[in-house]
């Protein structure tokens, strides 16, 4: 067999009884399928829940794990899916040997899963998930939004939340001046744990906000400042491209509001005078 027969068939590479897929080959098979996922994938995944996977399946699947967990888990779905459509439509007296060969794919998908990942999250009597603990986690810079301001805070799973002063520190790190950041309430983390935060007005800070969006990966800040750098970013975007829509209101002497620049009194009659406008952007 060629080489090029043997690149694009990897099947029929396994099946060569005699030689078995060079070195050569395997290096070749190696970085192609390091690149862009194969469109026969699902089959690859297929056949390796039947145990006919080959050696080139094995690369391809070992250099695509993301997508082999997915694909594992969309079979798991249909899976439970096809067999609760079946037992619902198969007479009892039937249903045993019916459902034996799906119940058997389902329970050999769901242990490649668990070789993948680990052990699924358990129930305790009560029915309620028990989850695994997570690994104690890092301290990092975290934000947060609240109408007007943004609030700065330091901390991480199972990790103690620091004091302003070191929030502030973090912050010139990040690259934001620490000035007009003020001490702020609190925050009360879900195990009651309180930590001290600093604040500050959101327009202090537009433009270092928006270019927080690029952060993913820096292991001092939390995921939570590139979500609000990519949300700042975003808004500016749509603000400049002119997706805005001005709304007017017209205050009226009593204190109440009339939409579009209404000039009557309510009852039809105009109203001569000075009025008081409100531009609302929507």
């Amino acid at each position: 067999m060629s080489d090029l027969e043997s690149e694009l068939d990897p099947d029929a590479a396994s099946n060569d009884a005699v030689d078995g897929p060079t070195s050569e080959n395997s290096d070749r098979l190696s970085e192609r399928s390091a690149g862009q996922l194969p469109a026969d994938f699902a089959h690859i995944v297929q056949r390796h829940v039947d145990g006919f996977a080959t050696e080139g399946d094995e690369v391809v699947l070992n250099a695509h794990r993301s997508a082999w967990v997915l694909q594992l888990l969309r079979f798991l779905d249909d899976a439970d899916d096809l067999i609760e459509c079946l037992r619902d439509r198969i007479p009892s007296a039937e249903r045993a040997q019916v459902l034996g060969d799906f119940e058997a794919e389902r329970d050999r998908i769901d242990a490649l899963l668990t070789e993948l990942l680990g052990p699924p999250a358990v129930s305790d009597p009560n029915g309620d998930d028990v989850v695994p603990a997570a690994p104690k986690g890092v301290v990092q810079l975290q934000l947060s939004w609240m109408p007007g301001r943004i609030v700065a805070w330091a901390a991480g799973y199972q990790t103690a939340g620091e004091p302003v002063e070191s929030v502030l520190t973090r912050l010139e790190q990040a690259g934001v001046s620490r000035k007009g950041w003020e001490p702020f309430q609190p925050f009360r983390l879900d195990d009651g744990t309180r930590i001290e935060t600093v604040s500050i007005p959101l327009t202090n800070i537009l433009g270092w906000l928006g270019a927080l969006g690029r952060s993913a990966g820096d292991p001092s800040l939390g995921a939570s400042v590139t979500w609000l750098g990519l949300t700042a970013s975003q808004a500016v975007q749509l603000v400049a491209q002119g997706r805005i829509i001005p709304k007017l209101r017209q205050h009226s002497r009593d204190g109440k509001q009339r939409d579009e620049g209404r000039t009557d009194d309510g009852q039809g009659k105009e109203r001569k005078g000075d009025s008081t406008f409100e531009v609302k952007w929507m």
